[in-house]
């Protein structure tokens, strides 16, 4: 018969093989997932590079489109304001000869509303046109950047 020490020592044994089995199954398995783990973070970091990098794309476009309206609205503020003086420069000529001659009559009051208004009329356009590159803007904005994420 095997003496109780030397089963003592073979079961030892096997429990240190086994012990050792576990443990390099284990860290198969820890490598394994940190191997997936990293390439896991790896994609999520990708993804959003790539999402940031639409976005920034959309952005400028939204931007040289918000500039180009803009410099739009400048020339017709432009163009708008040398129709304005030359509608003012046409009523004060109307007004001198009227005046010098006296065969139109009076009118003065009229021409004078009538340019009040036209100045307002602009005013207002160059107001609404400017506000409406702003909404313009800030609508493609929100379509082409904040709801394409």
């Amino acid at each position: 018969m095997i003496s109780i020490y030397a089963r003592i020592a073979a079961l030892a044994a096997v429990l240190v093989l086994l012990a050792g089995i576990g443990w390099r199954i284990d860290q198969g398995g820890y490598k394994r997932a940190k191997a997936e783990w990293n390439a896991e973070k790896l994609a999520t970091s990708e993804n959003a590079r790539l999402r940031e990098q639409a976005a920034q794309k959309s952005t400028e476009k939204v931007d040289r489109e918000y500039q180009t309206a803009k410099n739009r609205l400048a020339a017709d503020k432009r163009v708008s304001d040398d129709r304005l003086r030359d509608f003012q420069a046409v009523i004060s000529a109307d007004t001198a000869t009227s005046a010098a001659g006296r065969t139109h009559g009076t009118g003065g009051l009229e021409r004078e509303l009538l340019g009040s208004c036209a100045e307002a009329l602009t005013s207002m356009g160059q107001t609404a046109d400017r506000l409406e590159g702003k909404i313009v803007g800030l609508q493609s904005y929100i379509n082409n950047v904040c709801q394409a994420k």
